[in-house]
């Protein structure tokens, strides 16, 4: 797993429909709608959060992740309403060695039943797969030709 590939520079992934960029202090509107709807974390086993100031410090816990490199939260962003964060995109628990990234994500309830779930975690997936895993499987490639072409 090629994991530079994540945290260099933050990613931009963008599909027909949806830009998946950073979260910055303009989102926290939206973000606090997110996150202040009890409906929107009923089965996810995440605490709403009903105080302004401790989704703005979110923020700022999302920079620190991605320093971390633990993880990436992108806002997700519909094109022809590029300013408005609509929902959250994540991927986290990356495994090296196994080559897996769990991905999660919640939108803002209004968002709901649209299919934007639906593009952006094919969007992410995509983008992990040739980001991340398919460098990988390149590289062991070449090493296996390698392999075989000394076997001969």
């Amino acid at each position: 797993m090629q994991i530079e590939s994540l945290f260099g520079t933050f990613p931009v992934v963008a599909s027909k429909n949806l830009m998946l960029k950073k979260v910055d202090e303009r989102h926290l509107p939206e973000l606090f709608s997110i996150y202040d709807n009890d409906t929107v974390f009923q089965y996810c086993g995440i605490i709403p959060k009903h105080n302004l100031q401790t989704v703005k410090k979110m923020i700022g816990h999302f920079e620190r992740d991605y320093t971390k490199k633990s993880r990436v939260k992108w806002g997700i962003f519909q094109k022809d309403n590029p300013h408005t964060l609509v929902g959250i995109i994540e991927t986290m628990d990356i495994n090296q060695k196994v080559n897996a990234v769990t991905i999660g994500y919640f939108f803002a309830e209004g968002h709901w039943g649209k299919g934007i779930a639906t593009e952006a975690v094919s969007t992410l997936v995509k983008f992990c797969l040739k980001r991340l895993i398919s460098i990988e499987f390149k590289r062991k490639s070449c090493q296996q030709m390698r392999h075989q072409k000394k076997s001969y």
